[in-house]
C-alpha cells in the first residue's frame, strides 16, 4: 500500500522535502534570499543529520565529508561578489570547483554565465545543488562528480572555488 507523505514546515522555517531513504539523505528547503537564491536552497537539515544518514546507510566507509551541508562564509561572500559584479561571469563558461550546495555557481548562472559546471566529490551535494538550480530557474547548469585531480578545468573560462582548501585543525 502507498502511504501519503505530508510536507511540513519545521519551527525553523525549513520545508521538509524528504525524510531520507537508502538512496537519498533527508532534505529540506530553506530560505536562500540572503544568498541570492530567492526560491530557496535544497539541503540536508544539518551536517549532523547528514553524517547520521551516511552511517545508517553504510556510506561512512567511503570517507564522506558532511561539511557541504552548510553554506560556509567564504561561499556566501563569493556569491555576493558575483551578484555585485555580474559582468565578471556574464557569457563565460564557469566551473564551480568543490561546489557543495552550489551557491556560488548558481549565482553565476543567475548572473548570466553561459554555462556553469558544478563539480564536487560528493554526489549527494550535487543532487541538492541541481535541485536548487531547478527551483531557482538557473539555466545552463550541469554537475559532475569528481575530485580536483581529475577535473578538466580547461573547459571553463573562469574557475570559482570557496572553502576548498582548509586545515581541519583551524
Amino acid at each position: 500500500t502507498r502511504r501519503a507523505r505530508v510536507i511540513t514546515r519545521a519551527a525553523s522555517g525549513a520545508l521538509h522535502l524528504h525524510e531520507g531513504c537508502r538512496a537519498l539523505p533527508p532534505m529540506v528547503q530553506v530560505d536562500g534570499e540572503e544568498l541570492g537564491l530567492p526560491k530557496g536552497i535544497v539541503r540536508p537539515p544539518s551536517s549532523d543529520a547528514l553524517w547520521e544518514w551516511f552511517v545508517a546507510t553504510g556510506r561512512d566507509a567511503r570517507d564522506p565529508d558532511p561539511s557541504w551541508a552548510d553554506v560556509w562564509d567564504s561561499a556566501a561572500a563569493l556569491a555576493a561578489h558575483v551578484r555585485a559584479d555580474p559582468a565578471a561571469v556574464a557569457g563565460k563558461r564557469v566551473v564551480d570547483l568543490g561546489c557543495g550546495l552550489g551557491v556560488v555557481g548558481l549565482n553565476a548562472a543567475l548572473a548570466g554565465a553561459a554555462s556553469v559546471a558544478l563539480v564536487d566529490r560528493e554526489p549527494e551535494a550535487l543532487h541538492c545543488a541541481m535541485a536548487t538550480a531547478q527551483l531557482n530557474g538557473a539555466e545552463g547548469v550541469s554537475a559532475a562528480v569528481s575530485d580536483f585531480a581529475k577535473t578538466e578545468l580547461g573547459k571553463g573560462d573562469l574557475v570559482l572555488a570557496s572553502d576548498v582548501l582548509y586545515d581541519a585543525r583551524d
